[in-house]
């Protein structure tokens, strides 16, 4: 099981501020991705554990785009840029390039097992509750889909 979660670390109007100054020329922003291995008496439940991998992961981005600036994308990042075939077509420089969002602003949270093939060091991990902010209202949104969910299903029987 997979699951993951966008964590801003500041406050997002920090984010948007930082995502916005001087940055018009980009073609869109990617965020680093850190672990969290499963606690193995719960291994399917996600918040629980506040456990990461020490160092994020660069290579399994995830990135957010300008459309109009991207000419292929991949499954975790940007391909080619509109700029690399503007200029492979003989013309200016129209797409920008990626910026890659420190990690103390947002980070991507992988609740799975870490694979060492995907990140070098899976042991060395480091306490991380940025999560529990959200406790509330995630649990509050659980309990109303749920009951939701109960309540058409007893008027289905």
């Amino acid at each position: 099981m997979n699951m993951l979660h966008f964590s801003c670390r500041q406050h997002l109007t920090n984010l948007i501020e930082w995502m916005s100054v001087d940055k018009q020329d980009h073609s869109g922003f990617c965020f680093y991705s850190s672990f969290f291995p499963p606690e193995p008496a719960e291994p399917f439940i996600s918040m629980r554990s506040l456990r990461r991998t020490r160092h994020v992961n660069a290579l399994h981005v995830k990135c957010m785009v300008r459309p109009e600036r991207v000419q292929e994308m991949g499954q975790d990042d940007v391909i080619k840029k509109a700029r690399e075939l503007t200029q492979e077509n003989g013309g200016g420089d129209s797409g920008g390039k990626t910026l890659e969002v420190p990690e103390n602003m947002a980070l991507l949270h992988h609740y799975r097992d870490c694979d060492p093939m995907i990140q070098s060091n899976c042991t060395d991990l480091r306490y991380d509750d940025a999560i529990l902010k959200y406790k509330d209202r995630l649990h509050s949104r659980h309990m109303n889909v749920f009951l939701h969910l109960m309540t058409s299903i007893n008027e289905l029987l």
